[in-house]
């Protein structure tokens, strides 16, 4: 028998993957849809994401669709799960939170919920990045004091939360494998560029996509005390560079266009 699932936030990249999935998987079946209140989606089709008939039509309101589902799966925000995780408690199904972002009363909520229905909760759902973090705590533990940690990431012009709870979810690890509180120890240094204050010549084909980036820094004690600050500055993080269109790179940037340096 297919596992009744339910899907938020069906409008968003992560919400459309998601229905792609469940309809490719036979031991899935899709049960509900769920958007935002007043989504221009409601009533449609939710197969209408992969160019498909799914015979269950995308609503915006989750108390009413989720009752009959055995899990649902969002990856939304944190304002959005908040109400999510209050539907799955009065209808008592499963939740599975990828969202990230959520401040120390987001997750103490998503904690209480817990308490009364299955959650599972990660920064992130991969296994290769949930293996990095194992190995992160591992190299933290055999280095300790020696050593300074540092997770710079970069990441498109829409991520929402900077530093992404993947690199949180690393400094935790490191963070408990020398003893130490990551609130405490890290520094941040956070931009975004927008798109607009990039300068792109109208005879060039777009190159890079402007970026925002995050450092997260955890200083071992030693090295914490060796100066006046608990932490020494932290390297302006690089931005990550997408290469041209084309497969060999933008040939015009190679007469003096700057905008990603890739050529």
């Amino acid at each position: 028998m297919s596992v009744q699932i339910a899907i938020a936030g069906v409008s968003g990249r992560m919400g459309r993957t998601l229905l792609e999935a469940v309809a490719a998987d036979p031991a899935c079946a899709l049960c509900a849809a769920i958007d935002r209140p007043g989504s221009p989606l409601a009533g449609q089709d939710a197969g209408a994401a992969w160019g498909g008939a799914s015979g269950v039509r995308i609503s915006d309101q989750p108390g009413v669709v989720l009752p009959g589902a055995q899990a649902l799966i969002d990856f939304t925000r944190p304002e959005a799960t908040v109400g999510y995780l209050d539907a799955c408690v009065a209808a008592q199904v499963p939740l599975v939170i990828g969202t990230t972002g959520f401040d120390d009363a987001g997750k103490a909520r998503i904690e209480a919920a817990a308490q009364r229905i299955p959650i599972v909760f990660a920064p992130n759902m991969s296994v290769g990045v949930n293996l990095l973090m194992k190995l992160a705590e591992l190299a933290a533990q055999v280095l300790q004091d020696g050593y300074d940690i540092e997770i710079i990431e970069a990441h498109h012009r829409h991520k929402v939360d900077a530093p992404s709870g993947t690199a949180l979810g690393l400094g935790q690890a490191v963070a408990r494998a020398i003893d130490r509180d990551l609130a405490s120890a890290r520094s941040t240094a956070a931009r975004a560029s927008p798109a607009s204050a990039i300068p792109r010549p109208s005879a060039l084909p777009p190159c890079a996509a402007a970026t925002s980036s995050a450092t997260t820094r955890c200083c071992s004690p030693a090295s914490a005390n060796a100066s006046n600050s608990p932490t020494r500055p932290a390297a302006a993080p690089p931005s990550r560079r997408a290469r041209c269109a084309p497969p060999n790179g933008c040939k015009a940037a190679r007469r003096g266009c700057t905008t990603c340096a890739m050529c």
